[in-house]
């Protein structure tokens, strides 16, 4: 290797190093200090120092019932909202990757419920969600679908469908984007000679569009599934984790343990729980892609 060559590794790594350690003391610092709270009993309100219990944090959470319906919770809604999310952002993207008049004001339209505030979106939805003045009540007894007001946000049964369908709108358009992206990005052909070969449309999408898209497709997945695992904006704002606990899922069961109890040991146990649950989908993800030869991410 030349001198100059060696200078210019040096000079890189002396520019980058600055980055390297702010972002050290912002993710990695908080991230180990968070592990160590949770073999610890430790309450900030009362100016405790952290005293070391071991597992006993992780222990009591197993004969914690709001726990327990809180990561069922969280199971169920990140399901949900990625399933629903891939299924109807790709629905999207193949909408939109097709030419027709206008197609570019169609694509930027699709953009509008993720460039909308989290906070705005979650009012509006609430005031659409309304028992007495809501207009999907409206619109839905108006239809003849319901002969009574449903209390969407107040009824255990409800509650967590209802924030589903919000996240899901909300969150749409990173998919489709995502996909588009990645439908784009698959040659011409690969469709011509499916053509060739007397495939037809879904034949196509089978065998030429998903096998092309595997690389995009588990990115986009773990993208998701880690972002909605993590998800606390939607729920607080609209429900607080209520009606009793029906929308209650990990990370605002952390937050009312830490800023209610008070109780900081037992608040990062549970988030150390929720970072074991994206830790086995991450893998889980990329176990899936590497058996199907995917294209490495």
């Amino acid at each position: 290797m030349k001198h100059r060559d060696i200078q210019e590794r040096k000079t890189a790594y002396v520019l980058i190093l600055p980055g390297i350690i702010a972002t050290s003391l912002l993710i990695l610092y908080p991230f180990g200090s968070a592990i160590y709270l949770g073999f610890t009993e430790y309450s900030w309100a009362f100016d405790e120092s952290p005293r070391f219990v071991g597992l006993q944090n992780y222990t009591r959470l197993l004969f914690d019932r709001v726990f327990g319906v809180a990561l069922q919770n969280s199971l169920v809604y990140t399901f949900f909202v990625v399933i629903l999310q891939f299924v109807f952002g790709f629905g999207v993207a193949l909408c939109v990757n097709v030419s027709f008049p206008g197609r570019n004001f169609f694509r930027g339209l699709t953009l509008i419920p993720w460039l909308v505030p989290t906070v705005v979106a979650a009012l509006i939805w609430r005031w659409m969600y309304s028992f007495e003045f809501g207009i999907i009540n409206h619109f839905l007894s108006t239809a003849g679908i319901l002969r009574a007001a449903v209390d969407w946000l107040g009824n255990r049964r409800t509650a967590l469908l209802a924030v589903i369908v919000v996240d899901v709108w909300k969150a749409i358009p990173f998919m489709a984007v995502m996909l588009l992206a990645g439908l784009q990005s698959v040659s011409r052909e690969l469709y011509d000679v499916a053509k060739i070969d007397g495939c037809n449309i879904y034949q196509e999408f089978r065998y030429v569009t998903l096998p092309s898209m595997k690389g995009i497709i588990v990115t986009a997945l773990i993208l998701r599934t880690i972002w909605t695992l993590n998800r606390f904006d939607v729920i607080y704002l609209m429900t607080a984790g209520g009606p009793a606990n029906a929308t209650q899922i990990l990370p605002t069961y952390a937050y009312v343990v830490a800023f209610s109890s008070f109780n900081m040991g037992k608040a990062a146990a549970i988030t150390g729980v929720l970072m074991v649950l994206m830790t086995i989908a991450t893998i889980g993800y990329f176990r899936i892609a590497h058996r199907s030869k995917s294209v490495s991410l």
